[in-house]
């Protein structure tokens, strides 16, 4: 059995690093799918369903939230393993999340050992981690004046 993944965050930069950690714990990289907001994971999981959902709820179009309320109403993705990254966690927002099923609530940036730890409690079908720890995968900082026009550097 192939283990698939599909992340869905509306920041490009998210989803890359969230894709290096799953390829670091052994995740094959053809077996994990991105989606830039809810409605784009929906079509992509119609098309082919996911063993683990990772998700960050603040997106344009259709949000984390509707995501997760659209799959817990929708028999073919009941299986899905569930989880949530985001900028912001406290104890209510994961029980709210927990009635839908979230199986964890990671902070950004995502961590490769908190990931795989989060992954491994899952006892997901095909899932075979790797040995030992994952080294996090830093989140790339961009200089401000790499991003400035010429005219305006000092």
């Amino acid at each position: 059995m192939t283990f698939s993944v599909l992340i869905v965050d509306d920041t490009a930069e998210c989803r890359r690093q969230a894709r290096a950690c799953l390829v670091a714990l052994g995740v094959p990289a053809a077996a994990v799918r991105e989606a830039e907001h809810g409605a784009q994971a929906l079509a992509l999981l119609r098309q082919q369903a996911a063993d683990l959902l990772i998700t960050d709820l603040d997106m344009p179009v259709m949000g984390g939230f509707e995501l997760l309320h659209a799959i817990e109403h929708h028999e073919r993705f009941q299986v899905t393993a569930r989880i949530v990254v985001t900028a912001s966690t406290s104890a209510s927002l994961a029980a709210m999340l927990g009635h839908l099923r979230v199986a964890a609530v990671l902070r950004k940036p995502i961590d490769g050992a908190e990931l795989g730890r989060a992954i491994a409690g899952l006892r997901l079908p095909g899932w075979e981690p790797l040995a030992g720890d994952v080294t996090p995968v830093p989140m790339p900082t961009q200089d401000i004046n790499a991003i400035r026009p010429e005219s305006s550097q000092p």
